[in-house]
């Protein structure tokens, strides 16, 4: 179990790494509108826009709700998942 576990935790973060987030999203921008320049693609790809498509996704997906201007974990077992990871991190002496 413990090894099943380790290998999860390893496959997860190959595919949820960050950078592969970024250039994914990049590459669907260019190839929605085919020919964009780089200023177009900033204007597109900016911190802000992408935190906000984040909190809609998790708030559509149930995960999280807002309460005035707060968030909560909605959906209890993403806790279960959340935890899985953060004690993978401390046994590999994971920092981020």
């Amino acid at each position: 179990i413990f090894v099943y576990s380790c290998n999860s935790f390893i496959f997860m973060n190959l595919i949820q790494t960050c950078v592969s987030s970024i250039r994914l999203t990049i590459l669907k921008i260019i190839y929605l509108n085919p020919g964009i320049n780089t200023k177009s693609i900033l204007k597109k790809y900016n911190p802000g826009n992408l935190f906000e498509q984040r909190i809609r996704r998790l708030e559509s997906a149930g995960i999280i709700y807002k309460k005035k201007s707060s968030f909560f974990i909605k959906n209890k077992k993403i806790l279960l998942v959340l935890n899985f990871f953060l004690i993978m991190k401390r046994i590999f002496n994971i920092s981020n």
